[in-house]
């Protein structure tokens, strides 16, 4: 059996099962931390996205268009930017 291969929930399990509870526990932590570091890491690509598409319109609206359209975007992005912790 090799440990480095193992999730961290596989872990846990092993560990309770052969009595290390305390081990078991950290690893039930180190599993919630991973999963909320995914869940952080998509949040944080949609947001990204949202941005790309935005500031794209809003270059459209600059060069085609009306450029006062271009504002709301871009205020958009910048707040989701600071939501993100970018130029606090």
């Amino acid at each position: 059996m090799n440990l480095e291969t193992m999730t961290p929930a596989e872990r846990e399990r092993l560990c309770y099962a052969e009595g290390y509870t305390k081990a078991a526990a950290l690893f039930a932590e180190i599993d919630d931390l991973t999963t909320e570091r995914e869940v952080t890491a998509d949040q944080t690509a949609q947001s990204l996205q949202v941005v790309w598409e935005q500031i794209n319109a809003a270059l459209f609206d600059i060069t085609e268009g009306d450029p006062s359209d271009a504002i709301d975007p871009l205020q958009n992005c910048i707040a989701r930017l600071e939501a993100l912790g970018v130029h606090k």
